[in-house]
């Protein structure tokens, strides 16, 4: 298979789509064999997939863990669990910007260079707040992913 566009090879997943309310790419709901319910969403920043795994309570929807994945090779990057932490935008836009900040000042390899110096830091929060308020689909649809691996 050659170059394929994320946004094709997202939406054409038979699990995913794209949801305009919380501007991502939601898995459909499932539930854990305790009877829980979740749901996976994904967001694209500067080739970076955010995803988080979000608890469907009763009342409330939690944010059970987020991930951070390299676009190109995949790459689990950073995992961070939660324990009732209520689903809150702003809380996973911070969180974004506390992992980018600190990949910016530390070894972890994001495999990409979207900070130049330490002095860009106050930049990331520009960034990430930028990129969860446009419309993922058509970041998605301009980045094309290579040769996919099965």
């Amino acid at each position: 298979m050659g170059a394929l566009n994320l946004y094709k090879h997202i939406i054409s997943h038979p699990h995913y789509y794209y949801c305009e309310k919380t501007n991502s790419f939601n898995s459909k709901s499932y539930k854990s064999k305790q009877g829980n319910g979740y749901h996976i969403e994904l967001r694209i920043v500067k080739g970076i997939i955010v995803k988080a795994e979000i608890g469907l309570g009763y009342k409330y929807r939690f944010i059970n863990q987020l991930q951070f994945f390299q676009i190109q090779t995949k790459k689990l990057l950073k995992s961070i669990e939660f324990h009732n932490q209520k689903y809150n935008i702003d809380f996973i836009i911070d969180q974004s910007v506390m992992i980018l900040s600190k990949a910016l000042l530390s070894d972890i390899d994001f495999g990409v260079s979207p900070f130049v110096s330490k002095e860009a830091i106050p930049q990331v929060f520009q960034i990430v707040n930028s990129s969860f308020n446009t419309d993922q689909k058509s970041i998605a649809a301009n980045i094309n992913i290579g040769q996919l691996v099965a």
